[in-house]
């Protein structure tokens, strides 16, 4: 996961990551990945351009959202993602690029 955030514009918070999550296959050692496009908006694009990092336990609350739309050349181009709701950090919190944890941030952004 690593957030990048969307627009130049302060007014739209926005910020878009790839999540991954593991799938354990049954009577088997073998693990699937799969990722997941996530898209945060508001107040949830501000904690995770701040606080998101590679490697950080985060459960998801969303909904599903799909985009279609045609490039220049004509083709149909098409986007399935998460729009997060709700984002809970499962592993102490700290702040992007650095190793200290940040005791502020546990007011975990919640639905508004």
């Amino acid at each position: 996961m690593k957030p990048r955030q969307l627009g130049k514009e302060k007014k739209l918070r926005a910020a878009r990551f790839s999540l991954a999550t593991n799938r354990y296959v049954y009577n088997s050692k073998q693990v699937s990945v799969d990722y997941h496009d996530i898209l945060c908006l508001g107040q949830r694009a501000d904690f995770i351009l701040k606080y998101g990092k590679v490697g950080q336990l985060l459960g998801i609350v969303g909904r599903n959202h799909s985009s279609v739309w045609k490039t220049k050349e004509g083709k149909s181009t098409y986007r399935k993602e998460v729009v997060a709701e709700e984002i809970i950090p499962l592993s102490p919190i700290k702040k992007a690029g650095t190793d200290k944890t940040d005791k502020k941030a546990e007011d975990k952004p919640g639905k508004k």
